[in-house]
């Protein structure tokens, strides 16, 4: 530990939001007015719009957002933070964290 972290203390790990348990799979949002997709991927920052339809659910903080990696895997995210738009009111503007890979979850439970 250096010497300003001594002094100050290592600095917090961001807290993540409560998952909600609904999960965006971006292999099912590619099309005209239904996309997810990462519009910065260094920041972790995503863009879409998503059919809107009242009393269906929209993305929201909290939610999961699955990717297919270019190595196969399927990288898991967790929505952190959400800037819904009111014209269109189908598109977002969102940031996500890194969680982890479908495959290493279904590996620890032996499947």
């Amino acid at each position: 530990m250096g010497f300003w972290s001594r002094l100050f203390g290592a600095p917090e790990e961001p807290k993540l939001p409560e998952p909600t348990g609904r999960v965006w799979n971006m292999e099912e949002h590619r099309g005209w007015g239904d996309t997810i997709y990462f519009s910065n991927w260094d920041e972790r920052k995503i863009t879409g719009w998503l059919p809107f339809k009242l009393g269906e659910p929209r993305i929201r903080v909290g939610d999961e957002v699955r990717c297919k990696m270019k190595d196969g895997r399927t990288a898991r995210f967790i929505v952190t933070e959400l800037e819904s738009m009111s014209d269109p009111r189908d598109m977002f503007f969102g940031k996500v964290a890194d969680l982890d890979y479908v495959e290493e979850e279904a590996d620890e439970l032996g499947t």
